[in-house]
């Protein structure tokens, strides 16, 4: 056995590796070259490793013994010599490494001698770095049938011809319903030749003469003919399968593929153990992730960010995984894209992320703050966890009513202040004040408008089904109103109900709240953010295709309250990232 225990970053404290772990991170933040230093710890090279110091590796036995079994395993030749003649880290490094087996073993008699052995000369073919550029290449070759004695292979066709039977057929399998094609090792075309062909199905091949298959294969599409999708798809799955490595890193695996694809590689890649393999991917798709944690419940989530002077390194452990794809509010949303970006605010409708989002759109030309919408105020709380944990910068947007909710809106203090109590006094203050509301007046109020829509439906001279529209309409304005809530709602801070005393506790809790990240809407909610420029309306389609015409428009201005109320937001995710 060989595998990687842990992982320690240059600032930071060692991260255990399991079977199975995803890098995931924002652009540019070093998904990549965490892979690469991974192989340069492994090889003794650590010095030139930049956002780790070190892998510890588990040998399953001492490093000696391993050292031992491991060279007891490998076959010289009649001079007792053996080539390390196979693919390197990224199958693409064919220096050649004369060993000797015997002399080496009699000067390495101890743990440390046997560890720095492994890692100056075993350790590229222990591990396995699957770039992009090395996965095309390994699915290129065309190779001969005989090769010399060598440790590893230097092609996906070599992997495939030295596996079992069973591993073409997965292979295929996975590939068929990804892209309805099948794949199967060629054999027979060109004699002592080996390449893979594609095509719908390869039906009988095998139960028929070798005349007979080779004119059934000379007929099939090559596999180095095909689009890189399918290259790469074919060639991950297949070096996963049938490499001998014990440890396999994947940059970028959804490279070349369109959504459905990444996620059926994930699923294919969460499906199998591999013989135990170890496999760390980087990547930065969320439909891959999404494939891989619906059919694995042991992998690991590394978010790999940078700041201004150096990387940080945070961990979802596999149970935080678990219960993140097993919620149902945060499953349907995709709150597993936003750890892909640097920032992540969340709203609470589609809408209003929209609305929100152009604002963000012309505050920043890289597009690095993703919106996710968690359906309603009180999954709000839920929705902000994950991106908690994982450290990314977040904020949430929520309309001003949200505080009538007691037990919800703690429950949001509690996932953003770290000291939640002044929050929760002025709240209450809040509430008492709004309860306190006479309900006589709103009862008057609603009877007065009732009344008007009566008359004015017998003076009216619409159709039955205008009328019915109307009435509709107006019994759910009528039923808005009449809440002692709807002036909060409706006006935030103006309304003109709040007593100064009253104000001023409204006015110090959005001031708490949003230098912890929660920011409340002054002016109630969203519909109230463009009058007169653009009307309050009930509608919020209607209004949500106004306000995005308004705000593309000229007269929009950047003095604008909405405007720099997401400034201010956006200067709260600017110092979080600094952080």
């Amino acid at each position: 056995m060989y595998k990687i225990r842990s992982i320690t970053p240059r600032q930071g404290v060692p991260i255990s590796i399991g079977s199975c772990t995803v890098v995931v991170g924002p652009n540019n933040a070093g998904k990549s070259q965490f892979l690469k230093d991974i192989t340069l710890c492994a090889s003794g090279r650590r010095e030139a490793a930049k956002i780790l110091q070190n892998t510890d590796i588990d040998f399953g036995v001492s490093p000696l013994e391993f050292f031992r079994n491991y060279i007891d395993d490998l076959t010289p030749d009649s001079s007792g010599h053996i080539y390390l003649d196979g693919a390197g880290f990224d199958l693409t490094d064919t220096a050649s490494i004369q060993y000797n087996k015997n002399s080496s073993a009699s000067y390495i008699s101890s743990d440390d001698d046997a560890r720095a052995h492994i890692e100056n000369t075993f350790a590229r073919q222990l591990i396995a770095y699957l770039t992009t550029e090395a996965r095309l290449a390994f699915s290129k070759h065309r190779t001969n049938v005989y090769r010399s004695n060598q440790v590893g292979v230097s092609s996906l066709v070599e992997a495939i011809f030295d596996a079992d039977n069973s591993d073409e057929s997965w292979l295929s399998g996975y590939t068929r319903l990804a892209f309805g094609l099948s794949v199967a090792l060629d054999t027979y075309s060109n004699a002592g030749l080996l390449e893979l062909r594609v095509a719908e199905s390869f039906p009988g091949m095998y139960d028929q003469g070798r005349g007979e298959s080779r004119k059934i294969m000379q007929k099939c599409m090559r596999l180095d003919e095909q689009g890189d999708g399918i290259r790469s798809f074919v060639a991950t799955l297949g070096a996963v399968k049938s490499l001998s490595r014990q440890v396999i890193l994947i940059d970028e695996p959804e490279a070349f593929l369109h959504p459905p694809q990444a996620y059926q590689l994930g699923k294919a890649l969460g499906e199998s153990k591999f013989n135990d393999k170890q496999i760390i991917c980087a990547t930065h798709s969320a439909d891959f992730l999404r494939g891989l944690i619906s059919s694995r419940e042991d992998a690991t989530v590394i978010r790999v960010s940078r700041t201004s002077n150096s990387q940080s390194i945070n961990v979802l452990k596999p149970d935080e995984l678990i219960g993140l794809a097993g919620d149902p509010v945060l499953s349907s949303g995709r709150v597993l894209d936003g750890i892909f970006y640097r920032h992540v605010i969340i709203t609470e409708s589609d809408g209003d992320a929209v609305v929100y989002g152009r604002i963000s759109s012309m505050l920043e030309e890289n597009g690095e703050t993703y919106y996710v919408n968690s359906y309603a105020k009180q999954a709000t709380a839920i929705v902000a966890t994950p991106f908690k944990h994982m450290k990314v910068p977040h904020a949430a947007i929520v309309d001003l009513d949200m505080i009538r909710r007691k037990d919800e809106f703690s429950k949001l203090l509690e996932v953003f202040l770290q000291q939640k109590d002044e929050a929760e006094r002025l709240a209450s203050q809040v509430r008492s004040f709004v309860d306190a509301c006479s309900a006589e007046d709103l009862i008057a109020k609603a009877l007065s408008d009732v009344a008007d829509l009566l008359m004015l439906n017998e003076r009216s001279a619409s159709n039955s089904e205008a009328k019915l529209g109307r009435i509709r309409s107006d019994l759910r304005k009528i039923s808005k109103s009449a809440d002692k809530w709807a002036g909060i709602k409706r006006c935030g801070l103006a309304w003109p109900s709040l007593t100064p005393a009253a104000k001023g506790d409204l006015s110090n809790l959005i001031d708490i709240c949003a230098e912890s990240g929660i920011f409340l809407v002054p002016v109630g909610e969203r519909e109230a953010w463009l009058e007169p420029a653009v009307p309050y309306s009930n509608n919020k389609k209607a209004y949500t295709v106004a306000a995005l015409k308004h705000i593309s428009s000229k007269s929009f201005s950047k003095d604008a309250e909405i405007f720099q109320f997401i400034m201010r937001v956006h200067s709260y995710l600017g110092q979080q990232s600094a952080l």
